[in-house]
């Protein structure tokens, strides 16, 4: 296995660590909901991207992108307060 796709996958598997574990935070206190909304963002993109590189599935990918980019982006104005 390639060091790049290890590190990637080490990546998608930690980024969803961080998911369970805001998601966990977020029923005791829901006022962070724009950490679950960062983290989630970029787990899906970080998905995406494993599926595009590596994987070679073109079905679901383009929807990892758009979905992880808008709540990323998403999280971002509910931080600021835009």
């Amino acid at each position: 296995m390639k060091k790049n796709k290890k590190s990637s996958l080490y990546l998608q598997l930690l980024l969803s660590i961080i998911v369970i574990v805001c998601v966990v935070f977020y029923f005791m206190n829901n006022q962070n909901v724009f950490y679950l909304e960062f983290f989630l963002g970029l787990t899906l993109v970080t998905m995406g991207y494993n599926n595009k590189k590596f994987y070679h599935r073109e079905n679901m990918t383009g929807l990892y992108f758009l979905v992880g980019l808008g709540l990323v982006i998403f999280s971002f104005i509910h931080f600021f307060g835009v």
